[in-house]
């Protein structure tokens, strides 16, 4: 049987095949839907700059794509991104971060991006709908919705 590789796997940095993500987690299906968009859109992986927050949706871009990344402090990757847009304008930049990152802790940062029209993407990958949000101590992230605990 001839060996097949996956059409995506040139976005893949070598070395970075296996994922890290949780049995279940979307993570894969997020970062499989950017590539694709990349690459239906025929733009280079080079002309990209991938910013991501700390939390769990920072592993959809780093380590895995084969481009440049930053894996910013929690609540900085707005921030990030617009220094990388004031530095190399022409520069494509998307940041991938969870709640928390964006609409919490960063959401004075999303803002002032809004305000100041620094345009890049942003994908805020929800942790409430992935159950990931609870711990031990009955603590929860801010923007779980109380007593949702049948989401999607």
């Amino acid at each position: 049987m001839e060996n097949v590789t996956h059409p995506m796997m040139k976005d893949i940095r070598p070395g970075a095949e296996k994922t890290a993500a949780c049995p279940g987690c979307a993570d894969g299906i997020i970062a499989h839907s950017a590539l694709r968009a990349v690459d239906e859109l025929g733009m280079d992986m080079d002309s990209f700059v991938f910013v991501s927050g700390i939390g769990c949706a920072g592993w959809i871009p780093s380590p895995y794509f084969n481009a440049d990344t930053l894996h910013t402090p929690h609540g900085r990757p707005i921030a990030f991104a617009t220094g990388v847009k004031l530095a190399k304008p022409k520069t494509n930049v998307i940041v991938f971060s969870g709640d928390g990152d964006l609409g919490a802790i960063g959401g004075n940062h999303f803002i002032t991006c809004g305000e100041k029209k620094h345009w890049f993407d942003c994908v805020m990958r929800q942790q409430w709908h992935l159950r990931h949000d609870g711990r031990p101590d009955g603590a929860h992230n801010t923007t779980r919705r109380e007593n949702d605990h049948n989401a999607l």
